[in-house]
């Protein structure tokens, strides 16, 4: 399934409004511009486009992770990724 540019900026502006502006991970303080949407469970794993499935989060954490789980990523490198 695609994003047409309006869901995406939907769905940005919904994350945006609804939480506050740190990233999920590292809260790293973000701008309009430096954000974007995490899907917790990744919609490659059945994940939705829930408000309770996205958070704001910093490009390198959501680049990260990938379309790993939380749990998958976090055994996999325990040292850093949730970490200041």
């Amino acid at each position: 399934m695609s994003y047409s540019g309006r869901k995406v900026q939907r769905l940005r502006q919904l994350v945006w409004e609804t939480y506050p502006p740190f990233c999920c991970y590292c809260s790293t303080a973000l701008t309009w511009n430096t954000y974007t949407v995490e899907h917790l469970l990744p919609r490659s794993k059945g994940g939705s486009d829930a408000i309770e499935n996205l958070r704001p989060s910093c490009g390198r954490c959501n680049y990260s992770r990938g379309n790993r789980t939380i749990i998958r990523k976090r055994n996999e490198n325990a040292t850093g990724f949730f970490k200041r």
